[in-house]
This record gives C-alpha cells, sequence and structure tokens, in this order.
C-alpha cells in the first residue's frame, strides 16, 4: 500500500458511505467512525472524517434527480 496521503476526493465512494451510516442509519460521527475505521482498517479520528463529509458532500452524485 502506498504511504502517500489518502484523498477523500478520489475516494468519494468512502464520503458516500459516511453519509449513509451518519443519516440514513441514524448513526452519531463516533460510530460512523468506528465502523469505517473497522470496515477498511483505518485509523481515523472521528473529527477527521466528519470534515471529510463536510468538505466532499457537495461532490457526491445527487441521488434526486
Amino acid at each position: 500500500e502506498a504511504r502517500g496521503a489518502f484523498s477523500w476526493r478520489d475516494n468519494l465512494e468512502y464520503v458516500l458511505e459516511i453519509g449513509e451510516l451518519k443519516y440514513e442509519k441514524g448513526l452519531t460521527w463516533k460510530e460512523t467512525t468506528t465502523v469505517m475505521n473497522e470496515k477498511y482498517d483505518k485509523d481515523w479520528a472521528t473529527a477527521t472524517v466528519r470534515m471529510a463529509y463536510q468538505s466532499n458532500k457537495d461532490l457526491l452524485p445527487d441521488e434526486e434527480e
């Protein structure tokens, strides 16, 4: 695995999943972070996951159309 900086912008499926966990399943940010860390074997902080979503949610495809 390359040790370069992880890009949320290049991994929007993660951002989409964060939004689904938080807003569709109704998890807290802490719970959402725990699920993501366990699923992807990461060690993200809750603030990191929250910022990743807030910063990149506008790049997600609009499902309402």
